[in-house]
């Protein structure tokens, strides 16, 4: 799970003015100058940086919109995973329209700081039509994982209140899909997939879970 805290554009502003040399890091997803569909919640991730003196290395991420923003949840904020899940709600009115979003990340150890070798992303998302209150409360999911870390496999439990298509996938820490775990339409109750790592190098993992207005990133440690 990804810890944030917000951060005031001073903090920011004071974030930034420090130089920085480490090894480069990119932005990921989404891809730049790329048309996506709102989900909820949405992420946005970033390759891992390498302090070069083996410190620990935070992230400060900095959103900006041409939608409404107080309807976008957040904008600044400082987070120690390589990916931001982003909440965008949508109004209880028919917008049917294509809104601009640009993003950029800087990696710090706190003395240093610099910014993902890729620089500003843009891309546009499409707010679907006939949006109703049902979108502003959409309902979530746990998804867990056990072990994590892991070698050579994991289990992800989460549970339905009804059944409903149920997609889940499996990418490596550069956004590159690596396998598709499920995708089926699954009975209400609680369920369990499995992740198979033996074919895989050590490394880190996100898995995705998506099923209607539902989705879940997590984040999986493969140690070999």
């Amino acid at each position: 799970m990804s810890h944030a805290r917000c951060i005031t554009p001073i903090t920011l502003l004071a974030l930034l003015a420090l130089p920085f040399t480490t090894i480069a890091f990119e932005r990921v997803t989404p891809p730049d100058s790329s048309l996506t569909n709102w989900q909820w919640p949405f992420v946005l991730n970033w390759t891992s940086e390498s302090n070069l003196e083996g410190e620990s290395v935070y992230y400060i991420f900095h959103l900006e919109t041409s939608y409404f923003e107080e309807a976008v949840s957040p904008r600044d904020a400082v987070v120690t995973d390589t990916f931001m899940n982003v909440q965008i709600d949508i109004p209880v009115l028919s917008l049917d329209d294509i809104y601009e979003f640009r993003w950029r990340v800087w990696a710090s150890d706190g003395q240093d700081t610099v910014e993902a070798l890729n620089g500003e992303g843009f891309f546009q998302m499409v707010i679907p039509e006939n949006a109703d209150e049902t979108h502003l409360v959409p309902t979530s999911v746990d998804l867990l994982a056990y072990p994590n870390p892991f070698n050579p496999a994991t289990s992800l439990s989460f549970s339905l209140d009804k059944p409903q298509r149920v997609v889940l996938a499996l990418y490596d820490v550069r956004g590159r899909h690596v396998s598709s775990l499920a995708s089926e339409v699954m009975t209400a109750g609680p369920h369990i997939v499995t992740v198979d790592g033996s074919a895989l190098p050590s490394g880190v993992y996100f898995a995705s879970f998506l099923s209607g207005a539902q989705s879940k990133l997590v984040k999986l440690i493969l140690l070999k």
